[in-house]
């Protein structure tokens, strides 16, 4: 069973440019009619295909199914091993991603080195284990402007999991700025 993360992808950029952004990774067989937004990794960074896990298993000799190097390649490369169950708008530059059992870090550096120009920040809490793994990072042009990840089970890491559950963009950057100061 999937523990359930919680991502808060803010963009930090005028309307079309985060319009742009949330565009090149939308799944292009979404249907623009469903108030939910399809988001498509693939199209972020293309897992490779069969032979390319095949050739490198053997190189190394590795012995296991095909779909656990996938499920390796794809947490290495997006942080999570499958795309966002749910995603959603919360305002007009941040959307709420539902991944299983890791946050979008590496989507969201990604992005922001395909982005130079924009800012890009990620909070993510795991709903299952309360306290224990939430955190707040920032890049622009590919490289960590800051990072906010409280100690497991301290009182900031409640804050911050009930802030990012309760999806509060403001509250959050209030206090990472209070933080950074």
């Amino acid at each position: 069973m999937a523990n359930y993360i919680t991502n808060l992808l803010t963009i930090f950029g005028t309307k079309q440019e985060v319009e742009q952004v949330i565009t090149s990774m939308k799944d292009d067989e979404a249907h623009d009619e469903k108030p939910e937004l399809t988001l498509d990794f693939e199209k972020i960074a293309p897992t490779p295909d069969d032979k390319y896990f095949t050739e490198k298993m053997k190189a190394k000799g590795i012995k296991m199914p095909l779909s656990h190097a996938i499920v390796d390649w794809r947490y290495n490369n997006w942080g999570t091993k499958w795309n966002p169950e749910t995603a959603r708008y919360i305002n007009a530059n941040t959307i709420s991603l539902t991944t299983a059992n890791g946050a979008v870090i590496q989507i969201v550096k990604k992005l922001s080195t395909m982005n130079k120009k924009l800012d890009f920040q990620i909070c993510w809490s795991d709903s299952g284990n309360r306290g224990s793994d939430q955190g707040v990072l920032r890049y622009k042009a590919g490289k960590l402007k800051y990072e906010y990840v409280p100690r497991r089970e301290s009182l900031n890491a409640n804050k911050l999991n009930d802030l990012i559950e309760n999806r509060s963009i403001r509250a959050i950057n209030r206090l990472v700025e209070g933080i950074f100061k």
